[in-house]
């Protein structure tokens, strides 16, 4: 077994046994229980299985009737998996709570059944969440669906490549990026990269290529995909290929760029925490720094930008559900205040850090973590998008990403993003059908 691999698995072993520990205290002491009756069907990804089991165990202390099906449904891939929430929706044959993408919402909305105002206050849950996560789960004066975490995009950096080039602090602008990116750079006497300054302007080996553009359109106000057309999103789009054609500071030659990073061969990459955790239990000796994403100067000249790209998921309850009641209640005590801060306690246990959670409340207790005080910053003022890689979004993804290698290839940006608007555009107004 390498020694990546077993890196890997370790905290994975080791976490029922450490979870376990830490929250034996912590179970429910004489609540009163609720008399309901039924089975209660979830589809999920990724949960450790004797962590759910032992949620799902305190759960039942407060409902002792109801039985739980918990089925992890992520081993065909995330594109595979919306393909089948969605034709299972169309079916009327989900099960009663469902783990989704955040973008996913607008396109199912009316399949979904919202909270009951007896589980979920509009005004209270928008209070206590995330603008972001609000923007997403609160729709026509109904609470559609909840988030156990959150997630955002950040500016990984390699400390000591920076203290080597003179670099005391994180670029705050794209422009200072881009200074920083080209002095970071190091090529041999052939010009071939020894070390690169930043993985991006590119896609086959940049992580996360869809996000950093889409965060770039974010930032100048363009909107997708009615804008992508515009002068504007042709200079972004410049922008962004402009690393890899002018400034050379990252080529396809490179390997991938949370790989790269892993083993301090670029000095800087943009990566959700969820992807930078998996870097920092695969090193052990490469010293990382987090920083939030580098913003635009507002018209003023004098302010910048504060716009940021979020990627979470979200739990919904089918219309199809025949204990819809119930299946929010779960809902309501697995996205709670004390629930959720039980298993960051407990995940911080076993890794770098547990993840991050949705409620306001918990920042500065989450915030103390440095490579998380980065992202909470940005969680203030981030936006969803199709465009997120890693959502099941594959055939989004795939059009800005071509658009990108288009350009890469000579095209110009306005054809390339032509095309990209044209993809997008049928993409989103094709009405699903039953198979």
């Amino acid at each position: 077994m390498s020694k990546k691999l077993l890196w890997l698995l370790v905290p994975l072993l080791l976490a029922p046994a450490i979870y376990f520990g830490a929250t034996k205290f912590f179970l429910p002491k004489d609540q009163p229980t609720v008399n309901a009756t039924g089975t209660l069907k979830l589809w999920g990804l990724w949960e450790n299985a004797d962590m759910s089991a032992f949620l799902f165990e305190r759960f039942k202390n407060i409902y002792p009737n109801v039985k739980i099906e918990y089925e992890e449904r992520n081993l065909g891939g995330l594109a595979e998996y919306k393909d089948l929430v969605f034709t299972r929706l169309l079916e009327g044959t989900t099960p009663d709570v469902i783990l989704v993408h955040a973008s996913w919402i607008p396109e199912m909305l009316s399949y979904l059944t919202p909270a009951p105002e007896s589980v979920f206050m509009v005004n209270s849950f928008s209070q206590e969440v995330y603008p972001s996560v609000s923007r997403v789960c609160v729709l026509g004066g109904l609470v559609v669906c909840a988030a156990p975490s959150f997630d955002d995009l950040a500016l990984v950096y390699n400390k000591e490549m920076f203290l080597g080039s003179g670099l005391m602090e994180a670029p705050k602008t794209w422009d200072d990026f881009r200074f920083f990116a080209k002095k970071l750079t190091v090529h041999d006497d052939s010009g071939k990269i020894i070390l690169a300054g930043a993985a991006i302007g590119a896609t086959k080996n940049v992580a996360y290529a869809s996000d950093i553009l889409g965060l770039m359109l974010l930032q100048n106000n363009i909107k997708i995909p009615e804008g992508l057309d515009s002068k504007e999103a042709q200079d972004v789009l410049a922008y962004y290929s402009d690393f890899v054609k002018v400034d050379k500071v990252w080529d396809g030659t490179q390997q991938n760029s949370l790989e790269a990073l892993a083993q301090g061969k670029v000095a800087m990459v943009f990566a959700p925490s969820r992807a930078l955790l998996g870097v920092l239990n695969s090193v052990s000796n490469v010293d990382l720094a987090v920083a939030p994403v580098p913003q635009i100067p507002n018209p003023d000249g004098k302010t910048l930008t504060n716009k940021n790209w979020a990627s979470f998921w979200v739990f919904v309850v089918p219309l199809s559900s025949q204990n819809s009641k119930v299946a929010w209640d779960f809902i309501k005590y697995v996205t709670s205040k004390e629930e959720l801060l039980q298993q960051y306690e407990a995940q911080s246990l076993y890794r770098v850090f547990g993840q991050i959670l949705p409620l306001k409340e918990l920042s500065e207790t989450i915030g103390k973590n440095e490579y998380l005080a980065p992202y909470i910053l940005g969680a203030e003022n981030a936006e969803v998008s199709l465009l997120s890689a890693g959502s099941g979004n594959d055939p989004y993804v795939t059009a800005i990403n071509s658009a990108i290698d288009e350009v890469l290839l000579g095209k110009t940006a306005q054809d390339a993003l032509t095309s990209a608007k044209t993809t997008l555009t049928t993409l989103l107004t094709t009405k699903r059908k039953k198979r």
